[in-house]
């Protein structure tokens, strides 16, 4: 089963033309807080969600790494007024997560 793929609407072989010529990329990957809840109203770490995320943060990264990215901005805004709404607690769980995953993936 497939974790995580390109968008469909993104051309692989432009992608690859973009990479290769020196233009340096960064993707934005997120997932949805509503979608993946680290932390429950408990305040404890949900750890098959965490585990799934991780998973989810790895698998894109490596993709993207293939075509030379290196640059991953996890989450985009999570502050701005019509983002979803988390606690600070789900948030620091999810970017130690995110950046966990993703180095992993890049080393």
């Amino acid at each position: 089963r497939e974790i995580w793929t390109l968008p469909k609407e993104l051309d692989r072989t432009k992608l690859e033309e973009i990479c290769q010529g020196g233009i340096v990329v960064m993707a934005c990957v997120t997932y949805s807080p509503n979608t993946f809840r680290v932390v429950g109203d408990d305040g404890e770490t949900d750890w098959a969600t965490a585990w799934d995320l991780w998973r989810r943060y790895y698998a894109a990264a490596s993709e993207l790494a293939s075509f030379g990215i290196r640059r991953l901005q996890v989450f985009n805004e999570p502050d701005h007024k019509e983002s979803e709404k988390m606690s600070m607690d789900d948030y620091l769980v999810r970017m130690a997560l995110a950046t966990d995953a993703v180095q992993a993936a890049l080393n």
